[in-house]
């Protein structure tokens, strides 16, 4: 429509208003318009809004107008202003040219120009005698002036800045007499020199008040009260002294050769100072924790860190920057520190324990430094320890190999000092403690590999390089091989001591006990350790390394165990010596009672056993027993060498070796003794086998002694030409000579062995039962 109507008005003749506009600048603003118009207007139903938009519209120029008279009468105003300031300025410098003429004052100078010289000499003349004068009532009044200071010094709530003042006069005073001195005794140098002397002299006291007054300032800063608390109590003390100690540091920059006192070099001073006060600190520390490791580590942890974080955030504010005071009192911590602990590695009386305690102390010093303080413990060129951490590990096993060999012998002295101890009469014998299971025991092993439990946990800690695990466990090898062999040999003593005489002590059969559980439980802690090490351990080769050392170091406690059974056994078979010397007499062939008494023995230390030992040591030392008991018994038939008279009597005690044999399986068969293995027999058939050698028949064209020989000698490898001898010497049958032919006709048919003894399976028996030899059977008697 718009197009339409333009195109109408120009065939009208009308001319476009946006190119009347163009000529006087404004046709770009027309353009404008016409598009916001054009926008406004997009659709028909738009004309019913164009009241509003002509309203809003004129509402916009209205405060544009606003804005722009009001930024134009704030331009005029500021321009009126200026033009003010320009007259009133104009205006002074016309009055300034006005009362203003030096042309003729200055012409009036060129005769005052001629006296300036004669007037400035005057004046440093006056100068001169005024301080001359100043330092003669100086010079007049210094007794009274050492005086006052000397009692303000002594009086509380000393100001030391007015005593230092005053004090810093008087020295004025005199370094300046001595300078000037100096400056007029060149041409006698006898007079200068003498009064020098009476200068110093005079103000000889001014020196000692002086040494006095520095006494004063360091007393007051770190002898009655520390440092760092001072910095936060009483800060204005602080901050006094050290602007005494900078005026001082000044005046020594200042000081002349002729001088006296100078340089007094305070500031190095007060640093030597605090270096024997930290040094104090550290050393008393130390003191009182008796080179203990973990209590000195305790007491360091109570102040270190909070001293450096006063010394880090309080003190460079009271400080002059170029003290550098943290960083000084960084140096001297860190530096007293590692003098300390390498005092503690040096000490003789070190712990292992507290070497490892100092290895796994270092990592948490270091970052905590590095929290606490942002300090890089690296950047110090101490080290903290005074050597390499793997010297120190050198250490540690050097100083550990000798503590637990000392531990474990202590151990094996307390575990033996009962054995050897007998009771006193009025004393009441102690038996040893039992567990819940009323096993006996001691806390011996527990002890012994909670030492190594310790240990392993040291090899496998953060840090440790796998060469000082291996080490380390090698070690707790060495140390418990040493405690087995110190442990046997105990146990060597003291069967030697009660040799013959083992039921002497009351409870040696409950300690020997102790020592069989004790190691059967050091065998346990051997398995347990090896499934940990498997675990921990990488490198397959060195674990099976390991675990045949720590197997073997288990058999050397099996092999404990076996001895202490070996003198339970010589401890019941010498409590039953007199019953078995009762055995193979006339009373043994009429009566049962020797061997009822021995049975009943039997049953009541098996009762014993049953209940304190550990089970699969029971069933060792039960057969142990039973061994021993048929060795005795064989040893008492054969060396009393019951001779029978007639058939009668080989008959009654035929009879009588069953019935022993019986009871002493019955009492073995009630506690479930059992002799497994091939070609193992229970050791007292071996009295019924010798039963039936001795109730064989024998007769000139027939004998049934070598099917029973045979028999036996199947049963027990062990028994012995020799043996048969002495059997077949026992019966009334044989004599000598006899029997000796009778184990020639064997040889002959081969029946028999030449040697005498055959290593063969089965149970040792007649190996231990000694017979002489007398006749060589291979050869007829003459």
């Amino acid at each position: 429509e718009r197009e339409r109507e333009r195109g109408g008005a120009e065939r009208r003749g009308f001319e476009d208003p946006r190119q009347a506009m163009d000529a006087d600048g404004s046709g770009a603003a027309m353009e404008k318009a016409a598009r916001r118009v054009a926008a406004m207007l997009l659709y028909p139903e738009h004309l019913d809004k164009v009241d509003q938009y002509r309203l809003r519209t004129s509402r916009k120029k209205a405060a544009v107008e606003a804005r722009l008279k009001t930024a134009i009468q704030s331009q005029l105003d500021d321009v009126q202003q200026g033009l003010t300031l320009l007259r009133r300025a104009q205006a002074d410098i016309k009055s300034i040219e006005t009362g203003l003429q030096v042309e003729e004052p200055f012409e009036a100078c060129d005769e005052l120009a001629s006296h300036v010289t004669q007037a400035r000499k005057l004046s440093s003349d006056r100068d001169y005698l005024r301080e001359t004068m100043a330092q003669l009532d100086r010079i007049f009044t210094v007794p009274e002036t050492v005086d006052e200071l000397r009692e303000d010094l002594e009086t509380e709530g000393l100001n030391l800045l007015e005593v230092h003042h005053r004090l810093a006069g008087l020295e004025l005073c005199r370094d300046q007499m001595l300078r000037q001195m100096n400056r007029g005794g060149t041409s006698q140098p006898s007079v200068s020199t003498s009064s020098r002397r009476a200068v110093e002299a005079y103000f000889s006291d001014v020196a000692v008040l002086s040494s006095q007054f520095q006494q004063q300032l360091f007393f007051e800063i770190l002898d009655q009260q520390d440092i760092l608390h001072l910095a936060i109590d009483n800060p204005t003390k602080l901050v006094t002294v050290l602007r005494i100690i900078e005026r001082e540091e000044r005046a020594d920059t200042r000081a002349q050769a002729v001088d006296a006192d100078r340089p007094k070099r305070l500031k190095k001073r007060f640093f030597e100072e605090l270096e024997i006060r930290i040094q104090r600190k550290f050393d008393d520390s130390m003191y009182t924790q008796n080179n203990s490791v973990p209590r000195f580590l305790a007491s360091f942890e109570q102040f270190y860190f909070q001293d450096l974080k006063i010394a880090k955030d309080v003190l460079p504010e009271k400080f002059p920057p170029h003290y550098d005071i943290f960083q000084f009192f960084l140096n001297q911590y860190h530096d007293r520190l590692c003098g300390m602990l390498q005092q503690l590695q040096g000490s003789k009386e070190i712990d292992p324990s507290e070497i490892m305690r100092l290895l796994n102390w270092v990592p948490d010093y270091n970052r905590d430094m590095k929290l606490k303080l942002q300090v890089d413990v690296s950047e110090f060129s101490q080290q903290l320890l005074g050597c390499n951490e793997e010297d120190l590990r050198g250490t540690y096993l050097s100083v550990l190999s000798d503590k637990l060999k000392t531990w474990c012998s202590n151990l094996v002295l307390t575990e033996s000092q009962v054995w050897f101890e007998l009771p006193e009469e009025d004393d009441e014998p102690e038996c040893p403690d039992t567990t819940s299971d009323g096993l006996y025991f001691s806390d011996t092993a527990a002890i012994l590999f909670q030492m190594i439990d310790q240990q392993v946990e040291v090899a496998f800690q953060p840090g440790s390089s796998s060469t000082f695990a291996i080490s380390l466990l090698s070690q707790c090898v060495v140390t418990l091989k040493g405690f087995q062999t110190e442990y046997l040999e105990a146990l060597h003593r003291v069967r030697k001591q009660f040799a013959g005489a083992l039921d002497r002590h009351p409870f040696l059969a409950e300690f020997m006990m102790v020592s069989v559980n004790n190691s059967y439980r050091a065998r346990l802690y051997i398995k347990d350790l090896l499934d940990k090490l498997e675990d921990k351990m990488l490198d397959s080769e060195q674990y099976q390394h390991l675990r045949t050392e720590y197997i073997s170091l288990s058999d050397g406690f099996h092999g404990i165990s076996m001895f202490a059974n070996e003198i339970l056994v010589g401890i019941v078979m010498t409590d039953l010596g007199e019953l078995l010397q009762q055995l193979f007499t006339t009373k043994w062939m009429r009566s049962q009672n020797a061997i009822k008494r021995i049975v009943a023995t039997l049953g009541d230390y098996f009762d014993d056993f049953d209940s304190h030992l550990q089970r699969g040591y029971q069933e060792l030392l039960l057969q142990d027993l039973g061994v021993a008991l048929v060795v005795e018994y064989i040893k008492g038939l054969l060396q009393r060498r019951y001779v029978l008279k007639n058939s009668d009597d080989r008959e009654s005690m035929v009879s009588r070796l069953n019935e022993d044999a019986q009871l002493v399986c019955q009492v073995f068969e009630k506690y479930e003794v059992e002799f497994e293995g091939e070609g193992v027999t229970a050791p007292w058939e071996a009295i019924e086998n010798i039963a039936q050698v001795l109730d064989a028949e024998h007769t000139d064209g027939h004998s049934m002694v070598s099917l029973s020989w045979l028999h036996l000698r199947s049963n027990f490898p062990d028994v012995t030409l020799p043996h048969l001898e002495a059997l077949l010497t026992i019966r009334d049958d044989f004599n000598t000579k006899d029997a000796r032919g009778f184990i020639r006709d064997l040889i002959k048919r081969g029946d028999a062995e030449m040697a005498d003894t055959v290593v063969a399976q089965g149970l040792s028996v007649f190996r231990s039962v000694p017979v002489t030899k007398t006749a060589n059977y291979s050869k007829s008697d003459g």
